[in-house]
C-alpha cells in the first residue's frame, strides 16, 4: 500500500499504519500461500475507490500468534483508495478481525 490511514493503536492485534499492514499482509500471504484475493465490489466516487474485497485460503502457517490450522479462511475487508492527481494518495481499510480471529480460534 502506497498510502494507509493510522488509526489511534487500540489494543488490536491487527496492523495500524503503512509499515505494519505490510507485514501483517506478508505474514498472512506466508501463512495462507494459497490465497485468492477477489474483488467483490468497486465503486468511483470522485477521487475515492471504493472496493470489497474477499481473500480466501487455506490457513497453513503461522500468523497473527496462531500456528497452522489447515482449515480455510475468509476475511472481507472494505477499503477506500484516495486518488490524487492520478497518484494513490491515502488508503482506509476495515478488516474483521473477530472473524478472521474466530476462525483461527476453532477447534
Amino acid at each position: 500500500m502506497l498510502g494507509h490511514h493510522d488509526h489511534d493503536r487500540d489494543g488490536s492485534r491487527l496492523p495500524h499504519g503503512r509499515e505494519d499492514t505490510g507485514i501483517f499482509w506478508r505474514d498472512f500471504f506466508d501463512a495462507v500461500p494459497d490465497a485468492e484475493v477477489v474483488v467483490e465490489g468497486l465503486a468511483v466516487d470522485g477521487d475515492d475507490v471504493l472496493g470489497q474485497v474477499a481473500v480466501r485460503g487455506t490457513h497453513t502457517g503461522d500468523t497473527l500468534g496462531f500456528p497452522g490450522t489447515g482449515r480455510p479462511v475468509l476475511l472481507h475487508e472494505a477499503d477506500i483508495w484516495q486518488v490524487s492527481d492520478s497518484i494513490l494518495a491515502g488508503h482506509w481499510h476495515e478488516l474483521r478481525e473477530t472473524t478472521l480471529f474466530r476462525q483461527l480460534w476453532q477447534r
